[in-house]
């Protein structure tokens, strides 16, 4: 444990400065994004430092050394789609209908276009829980980005029923199947989404909080209506 706070002196000094910063860049690039306007009726984007005390568990639990924490510092955007947004995708898909759970993982994929806009992606740390889901039913884009200073944060990414879900388990909301396509499929068609939409994004109205998790994570919350 000294060991880990000693790395955590070390890589992190300025976690709790550097988190906000994370946060309100991508909530400003989703903001200003294009290929989502219209898309999404509101988003929320949340940061959290994971405690020593919650790494420590999952070294032990992974038998991992420090060295490949990667999570450290975190980013989760959650979309809420606006209530026409199969329609609107379906259009600019020209198809006659596209299924509420393909739309859902084209917002999804669209907007870790714009997550990898800001900050370059790891190599091979890309995981792709909508078109595969884990076993339980989990869905979510996961991924690691380098910062310009050279550290590494992850970045997640999944709508407000996929969020609900993970949360609170299948119960908490209808949840839907059927009618993705392969990954592939679904990111060349969101790098076309960005290519045809050029509409200006609407100015933000953000209502800020922080607060500290269960397990001792500090997570800062930006939520953006539209």
């Amino acid at each position: 444990m000294r060991r880990l706070q000693h790395w955590y002196d070390q890589v992190w000094p300025d976690a709790d400065t550097v988190l906000p910063m994370l946060v309100q860049q991508l909530r400003n690039q989703l903001l200003h994004a294009p290929s989502l306007e219209g898309l999404v009726a509101d988003f929320q984007v949340t940061g959290r430092i994971k405690s020593i005390s919650s790494t420590f568990r999952k070294l032990l639990k992974d038998g991992m050394v420090v060295e490949r924490v990667k999570d450290v510092l975190a980013l989760r955007v959650v979309l809420l789609p606006a209530g026409d947004s199969r329609e609107q995708l379906a259009t600019l898909m020209r198809r006659d209908a596209i299924t509420q759970a393909k739309a859902d993982a084209l917002l999804c994929f669209t907007t870790y276009r714009q997550v990898l806009r800001l900050w370059n992606e790891v190599p091979g740390r890309f995981k792709d829980f909508i078109s595969r889901p884990k076993p339980n039913g989990y869905q979510s884009l996961h991924t690691n980005v380098r910062l310009p200073d050279g550290r590494i944060a992850e970045v997640q990414v999944r709508t407000y029923a996929m969020h609900q879900f993970a949360e609170h388990g299948q119960a908490a909301h209808g949840f839907y199947k059927g009618g993705l396509t392969n990954p592939t499929q679904l990111a060349n068609v969101a790098g076309a989404l960005e290519a045809v939409r050029s509409l200006p994004a609407l100015p933000p109205s953000p209502s800020e909080n922080a607060h500290r998790t269960s397990s001792g994570d500090n997570v800062l919350n930006t939520s953006t209506t539209k």
